[in-house]
């Protein structure tokens, strides 16, 4: 599901549009069923935001901003930011599901940055004056690193959440 958050495209799925099957099958189905439909659920909805995070990638590789002296920046390309709570202190990191799908679809590694980089106060500033300059193209975080505060929005093109 698309939406629109002011001017920048916003994708969402959380819990009351992620069934992929209608109800009446999936009360037919037994628990560990529903284990393998859940599996294939978060393998679908990964999936479904690595396509929608290269697409917009590759839109918005050529854009050009301003630097705060008014000048062209010689840094090309656009920010988008990622939310997701999903799998952070698990065995399976769904962040890094997402880093290399999105480095298997043509995404530089280093240019996709997540905020467990932000380990002091000099290196949150440095990441996040990163993304300000165009040296990041995704950013993926939690809400509380990234969701109050870190003034990035010159750059974003698109918000992606994950819940």
């Amino acid at each position: 599901m698309t939406c629109c958050f002011g001017l920048l495209p916003v994708t969402e799925v959380d819990s009351t549009n992620r069934s992929l099957l209608a109800p009446q099958f999936l009360e037919k189905l037994s628990d560990r069923d529903h284990d393998s439909l859940g599996r294939l659920r978060q393998n679908f909805l990964r999936h479904f935001f690595a396509a929608q995070i290269v697409k917009v990638w590759a839109a918005n590789a050529d854009n050009t901003y301003l630097t705060r002296d008014g000048e062209e920046s010689p840094r090309r390309g656009a920010l988008q930011i990622v939310f997701c709570s999903l799998g952070i202190h698990t065995e399976f990191s769904v962040w890094d599901d997402l880093r290399a799908r999105l480095v298997a679809a043509g995404i530089p590694d280093a240019r996709i940055r997540d905020s467990n980089e932000m380990t002091s106060p000099t290196k949150r500033a440095k990441l996040l004056a990163d993304c300000r300059n165009g040296k990041v193209d995704v950013l993926i975080g939690s809400y509380e690193r990234i969701g109050i505060g870190v003034n990035i929005q010159d750059r974003v093109v698109a918000i992606h959440e994950i819940n």
